[in-house]
């Protein structure tokens, strides 16, 4: 009988469940938990062998480290006298990224080909965006931005492997996003009250700590997506109730700003065809509400009500899409193409698309109260496109519009 099915076997093949994609270190977890209870299965698993990380007194000295590299890169254009301006905004990317791209790769134990191929990507990015600061200035912020987007992709791709066409690990790396940032907003909250009480306290005594403060609020920045990643990789913090309510709740309270919004802006008599500012709201706002929407429907158990509230805010989506893909269009017919208006027309025809391609099986799973499976499949297929599209921006735009 095959191992993975019986329940016997099912303990010894855990960590292979894991790193095929089949199931993620929490449910491991939970699985084994449950059989244990039972008396089916022999000792629990650690968690050593789930994740490669437990709660050692080595492994939070490997995190603890891995926090104070991140302040070392952050601090190197004091301790060589570099301009921390633009060294801060060129490489914002590389902080925290490369070493969480670091621990993924060691956890799926990936080989030496594909660890050079992913540092020799993210050392070809460091030198071209650094190299592009020196070089051009109108289109260095588009390229800084979508760096972001390049290199997180490659987080994605080192966090996925050795599956990166499976469609359930590109949705658990969403997911794992998704609870990585209600993770760190606790965090930072209870650090935001701590640098609060700090400051309050010492002052008291005449004691100046603002420059103790700000380095404490930029290790406090670096580190809460390296500490969050080892509570979450562990299995024992189930946040995953959290995030289904903040998503609930959250997407009604969008779905009722944008309503408010659309007919304030019927009644307001502003032109977004004309008016700058609206379109780039209309696309921050598009962006919030798309994100929105992955982030809603790759949480588990939502109801028929929240499901049509999602359908709801997709329609709307669309709506604002075509506007402003409007607006783009005709901004491009009377005041020509540049690359500001090559990039948001493009990012807007992205969204279009995939919200087309999505939105019949999202309403067939209101209608028939079946799972967002389907709709969830074709977010995890057209994912690498806007990282692909990441790419083009950064790289393509510097060489077209010189």
């Amino acid at each position: 009988m095959n191992s993975k099915l019986h329940p016997e076997g099912l303990i010894d093949d855990l960590p292979t469940l894991i790193q095929q994609g089949i199931l993620d270190a929490d449910s491991a977890h939970r699985l084994s938990a449950y059989y244990q209870q039972n008396k089916a299965l022999p000792p629990k698993l650690n968690d050593q062998q789930l994740t490669g990380l437990d709660s050692s007194f080595t492994s939070i000295l490997i995190v603890a480290s891995a926090t104070l590299f991140a302040f070392f890169l952050y601090k190197i254009p004091s301790l060589f006298k570099l301009n921390e301006s633009i060294f801060l905004k060129n490489n914002v990317s590389f902080y925290v990224f490369p070493i969480l791209m670091a621990y993924f790769l060691w956890k799926n134990k990936a080989s030496k080909t594909v660890v050079a191929g992913v540092s020799a990507l993210l050392i070809a990015s460091i030198i071209f965006i650094n190299w592009l600061s020196f070089t051009s200035t109108s289109i260095l912020y588009l390229s800084r931005i979508h760096l972001v987007f390049w290199v997180w992709g490659l987080l994605g791709f080192c966090y996925v492997f050795p599956s990166p066409f499976s469609h359930q690990k590109r949705l658990r790396f969403l997911r794992y996003n998704a609870e990585l940032t209600v993770l760190c907003a606790v965090m930072l909250l209870g650090g935001i009250v701590l640098t609060g009480l700090s400051y309050a306290l010492f002052q008291t005594l005449k004691i100046n700590i603002e420059p103790a403060m700000k380095n404490g609020v930029a290790w406090g920045l670096l580190s809460a997506p390296l500490i969050g990643t080892y509570l979450l990789e562990l299995g024992q913090l189930n946040i995953r109730p959290i995030v289904t309510m903040l998503a609930r709740i959250f997407s009604f309270l969008f779905l009722a700003l944008l309503i408010g919004y659309a007919i304030a802006l019927l009644f307001s008599g502003k032109n977004i065809f004309l008016d700058r500012g609206s379109l780039l709201t209309f696309n921050g706002l598009l962006i919030a509400v798309f994100s929105l929407i992955i982030f809603s429907s790759t949480t588990q158990d939502l109801s028929t009500f929240i499901r049509s509230i999602l359908a709801a805010l997709l329609s709307l989506a669309l709506l604002i899409n075509g506007f402003a893909l409007s607006a783009i269009g005709y901004r491009l017919i009377h005041y020509g193409f540049t690359a500001n208006r090559f990039v948001v027309l493009g990012g807007n025809i992205l969204f279009f698309i995939n919200l087309i391609w999505g939105f019949p099986n999202l309403i067939q799973a209101v209608k028939t109260s079946e799972s967002l499976a389907e709709f969830n499949k074709k977010i995890a297929i057209y994912a690498p496109l806007y990282i692909v599209w990441a790419l083009l921006v950064t790289v393509g735009l510097p060489i077209f519009f010189k």
